[in-house]
């Protein structure tokens, strides 16, 4: 059921076979620092104490989420009487009794503190067991591996290979039938009414929708502004591959395939009329499928897909996620007029509806958030300006791309070749499993996290073996080859560019990304980031590619 609850909700959910989840949320907590967040851990379990750091944080749960501490290094240090990265140490001899972690026999709490404050670390304590009089003296020197066993059981370990990144475990938000559904099934009726959003525009949902398929706009009065949607054959609306497009001009929507919208004099000129106002959902995509059919389109003024995103940044950015706040189901509620009718026309009609409609209500509730002069004067503007670049693209130069490619595939060989040679073997250096063997099995390298050949661990001990070294080398030299030199290589268009989507409703910290492909993560501070950057070019210094962050 839990996993079932979490599903509905949106909610990143993973487990491995052989890790506890302390050691999952541990390596994902650090994942998350290393990709500059800021981290709030919630929770009753006092071992996640040992992970803060001025970026990491605990909030410890007393009794519900009403009585929360939050844990900082300082805070705890004033608590405890020592720092979060003695916290195994203090397990170690302490023990803990909720973890069955026996630790040192006669070893209290305030003794334990006095003696990390002494000594510093549990292994100092034991070096120095000797000169502790006593019966704490010669319960430490008794029972030292009772008191090592807590402590290496008590450590959270970060460094767990998880196939994921955090950027997939970002929260889109729920969809609304899920959480229905759901609670449907387990009769948890005052839920739903718990995960409503306060901005749900419930009026407008589950109401009967006139769709006309028509083969001209000629004669149909549109006034001054119009709710639009494209049905998509492919997903990929940078292709321009759609079906068709329909228009509701506050009384009908009206269904014109590309075919006839393309021979359509009314209908073009409805488009490209700046002066007639554009209600849409993802007029960037839109604008882009239209170009690649030689269609023009101007006028937007309220995209639903920005709007909902200012308003919850957690939003998933697809139509029917959106549509889901308000209790709208698109496959639902439509009278066709028309013997020729399509699921396809039928859907469009009704995105085209709530488009205008609940564009009034969304844009009150703009301005309440006081978001609308944002909405209005920058990201509105930034839709037209972001699909211009991505019908314009980037330029790029392939020969540039082969030669580094070339460059790299031979450091690669003949990296690989040293580490056979190194290690007097051949194996898949792309195989963790394989590497782990050689170095851990065959080379007898010290590992004390079950194998890990993650980067972190390896350069843990990278002293031990020059192998690692080139190991790591070789790692760097493979990502460069196959996510940027070949990545950029395979979404080059027949006109020699790459024309990368700007996601500007995407992150839950409101900035830009790219994709197919990803350009932003091409660094500038190293030699090779700086040399793929060259690949990018306008001929005769036409335009200068400029990066703003």
């Amino acid at each position: 059921i839990a996993r079932e609850f979490l599903k509905a909700l949106g909610i990143f959910a993973y487990e491995q076979d052989g890790f506890e989840g302390d050691d999952i949320a541990g390596t994902v907590a650090l994942m998350a620092e290393k990709a500059g967040y800021k981290v709030l851990i919630y929770t009753s379990d006092l071992d996640f104490l040992q992970l803060v750091n001025d970026n990491i944080h605990v909030n410890i749960i007393k009794k519900g989420l009403s009585n929360v501490t939050t844990m900082t290094p300082k805070l705890v240090e004033e608590t405890y009487g020592f720092t979060p990265s003695q916290i195994v140490d203090y397990k170690g001899l302490r023990g803990d009794s909720s973890d069955n972690l026996p630790g040192i026999k006669g070893v209290g709490p305030k003794t334990a503190a006095k003696l990390l404050k002494q000594y510093g670390t549990f292994d100092n304590i034991i070096k120095n067991a000797a000169q502790i009089d006593g019966k704490i003296g010669e319960a430490i020197r008794t029972h030292e591996d009772i008191g090592k066993l807590s402590r290496d059981l008590a450590i959270i370990r970060t460094d767990v290979d998880l196939p994921f990144t955090i950027d997939e475990m970002i929260y889109h938000g729920y969809e609304f039938q899920n959480i229905s559904s759901f609670s449907q099934t387990y009769g948890l009726k005052q839920f739903i009414t718990r995960v409503a959003p306060k901005w749900k525009i419930s009026e407008l949902s589950n109401i009967d929708i006139p769709i006309k398929v028509v083969t001209s706009l000629k004669g149909v009065d549109c006034g001054r502004k119009i709710g639009l949607a494209l049905d998509y054959i492919d997903d990929n609306y940078t292709l321009g591959a759609i079906y068709g497009m329909a228009i509701y001009n506050g009384d009908t929507s009206f269904y014109i395939t590309l075919a006839n919208l393309k021979k359509d004099p009314f209908t073009l000129k409805i488009l490209k009329d700046k002066d007639i106002e554009k209600y849409c959902f993802d007029y960037k995509a839109i604008k882009v499928a239209l170009s690649k059919n030689d269609i023009a389109i101007a006028g937007l003024k309220f995209d639903l897909l920005i709007a909902s995103y200012l308003l919850d940044s957690s939003i998933k950015n697809d139509v029917q996620a959106v549509m889901n706040i308000h209790g709208i189901d698109l496959d639902g509620g439509i009278e066709t007029i028309s013997l020729f009718e399509t699921e396809d026309s039928s859907k469009s009609g009704k995105i085209a509806f709530y488009s205008l409609r609940l564009a009034k209500k969304i844009s009150d509730e703009l301005k309440k958030m006081a978001l609308y002069e944002l909405f209005e004067s920058l990201e509105i503007p930034l839709v037209d300006t972001l699909a211009d670049m991505e019908i314009e693209g980037f330029p790029l130069d392939r020969k540039i791309l082969d030669e580094f490619g070339e460059n790299y595939q031979a450091k690669i060989t003949d990296i690989s070749n040293e580490i056979f040679e190194m290690v007097d073997a051949k194996f898949n250096l792309a195989s963790p499993k394989q590497l782990g063997d050689i170095l851990f099995n065959k080379l007898g390298l010290s590992s004390n996290r079950k194998l890990s050949t993650a980067v972190d661990s390896l350069k843990e001990i990278q002293d031990e073996h020059p192998v690692i070294e080139k190991v790591l080398e070789y790692r760097k030299y493979f990502k460069i080859l196959t996510t940027y030199v070949e990545g950029l290589k395979n979404h080059i268009y027949p006109n020699g560019k790459i024309h990368p989507k700007f996601n500007q409703a995407l992150t839950t910290t409101g900035r830009l990304s790219s994709s197919d492909p990803n350009i932003q993560n091409i660094s500038v501070r190293d030699e090779e980031g700086r040399a793929i950057r060259k690949a990018f070019y306008y001929p005769d210094h036409q335009y200068e590619i400029l990066s703003f962050d």
